[in-house]
């Protein structure tokens, strides 16, 4: 309950100084395929918006990369469609892999994407090939202001 207490309050820095970020948990460690995550981002930011997904897991996985797919609709209603491969090792390029404990945290940029000032909504499903993915504990979008 605390948690959902939060995302209001997340919501409120989206877009605000140079980096922000929103998470959504998982309670029971498991992303079902057919839970669509939507976010929704405003940016206000001058320069060019990096846009970033957030992966937290338990440590030690039985696979080492997770299909998602990406849509990413404009304040003009557009929509562009992205399709990536989380690379759970962080060897990928653009990718950031912090572990502590057993939890790791991912954090991967999205190349060509284009995110424009005003409120940016994004979604992201998985679709690993179970009903489900296991040992999962959140994931999240995090939009950094780049300078041109």
């Amino acid at each position: 309950m605390k948690k959902l207490l939060l995302i209001p309050l997340m919501l409120l820095f989206v877009g605000c100084g140079k980096s922000s970020s929103i998470n959504k948990y998982f309670p029971d460690n498991r992303w079902p395929k057919t839970d669509v995550q939507t976010f929704s981002v405003d940016v206000t930011a001058d320069g060019i918006p990096q846009l970033g997904v957030l992966f937290s897991f338990v440590s030690g996985p039985q696979f080492t990369d997770i299909p998602l797919s990406i849509g990413i609709t404009a304040p003009d209603g557009s929509t562009q469609f992205v399709s990536i491969v989380l690379d759970l090792t962080g060897k990928a390029q653009g990718s950031n892999l912090d572990c502590a404990g057993d939890v790791c945290d991912l954090r991967t940029v999205l190349k060509n994407t284009a995110l424009t000032k005003g409120t940016n909504t994004i979604t992201i499903q998985n679709n690993f090939k179970g009903p489900y993915l296991p040992n999962v504990l959140a994931v999240g979008v995090e939009v950094k202001a780049v300078e041109e």
